[in-house]
């Protein structure tokens, strides 16, 4: 068998949840941090702990262990196992506690902005190794997993649609069809006006996409037996086939999106070789 080199070895390596919990857990309880100005604390959470505000996240916690004992902010050192959801949990509150040290005017002057940032960068790369991406939410940072057709529309969308879409995928949404349904309706109103002009790049896709959106319970109630609207087959699924449908949905209305996108490149594109 052929010896792996160093590169050979970094790409097979893929992502190791637990590994990677666990250097974020040392980070933030373990290890001693220390700034460029000389400055140093036996740990993250110590530090954090030191400086810690009401106006860090608006509330009322008046220490960083009784803001965490009240929202359930709890990570234990070694778990038995560790799944992809509590791990982006631990990356999110770290991430977002990193950001408030960043603004911290007295960690500033002691100079651990530096630090912060690199360990931010350091959690971005992992969580890009877990097939997941950042996401600013109600001014925090979210991390969803990746979905090439959300990334892309998230590009033409505007805000605050851009970021909604994006949240469709997570893991807080999940099960969740109230939320997910408002997503649909956003990306239904953003796709209302420019109804004809979709019809005319894909009419297949228009009509499925506003039957979905008329009939499934999104922008009417198709529940409700005895209503005008009333769909008794989709009135006879389950919550969880439901959520199936609707991330089907949400699929064929980013395609609608991305449609239009590519309908007004087409036309460049056929300007450039004389097909007009």
């Amino acid at each position: 068998m052929a010896r792996r080199d160093f590169a050979d070895i970094l790409t097979a390596s893929g992502f190791d949840v637990r590994r990677e919990y666990r250097n974020l857990y040392d980070f933030v309880y373990n290890k001693t941090i220390v700034s460029e100005s000389g400055y140093s604390c036996r740990s993250f959470w110590n530090l954090m702990d030191r400086v810690f505000s009401p106006d860090f996240f608006k509330d009322t916690s008046v220490s960083l262990e009784d803001f965490e004992s009240r929202y359930g902010f709890i990570f234990p050192a070694f778990p038995s196992s560790v799944n992809l959801d509590r791990f982006l949990l631990l990356c999110e509150y770290v991430y977002n506690l990193l950001e408030k040290g960043c603004h911290c005017r007295e960690l500033y002057d002691e100079g651990y902005r530096s630090a912060f940032r690199s360990q931010q960068e350091l959690i971005r790369r992992v969580v890009d190794r877990a097939g997941c991406c950042g996401v600013v939410k109600n001014g925090f940072v979210v991390f969803v997993e990746r979905d090439p057709l959300a990334d892309e529309a998230a590009t033409v969308l505007p805000n605050p649609i851009s970021w909604q879409q994006l949240i469709y995928g997570h893991r807080s949404l999940k099960s969740n069809l109230e939320e997910k349904k408002k997503i649909l309706q956003a990306l239904g109103d953003y796709l209302e006006p420019r109804r004809k002009d979709l019809n005319d790049a894909n009419k297949r896709l228009c009509n499925l996409a506003f039957a979905c959106l008329n009939n499934l319970n999104i922008r009417h109630n198709n529940i409700e037996p005895g209503s005008s609207n009333f769909n008794a087959m989709f009135a006879a699924l389950s919550n969880d086939e439901r959520e199936d449908v609707y991330d089907e949905v949400y699929h064929i209305l980013l395609l609608g999106v991305l449609e239009l996108e590519y309908a007004r490149d087409n036309e460049r594109l056929k300007e450039l070789t004389g097909m007009n």
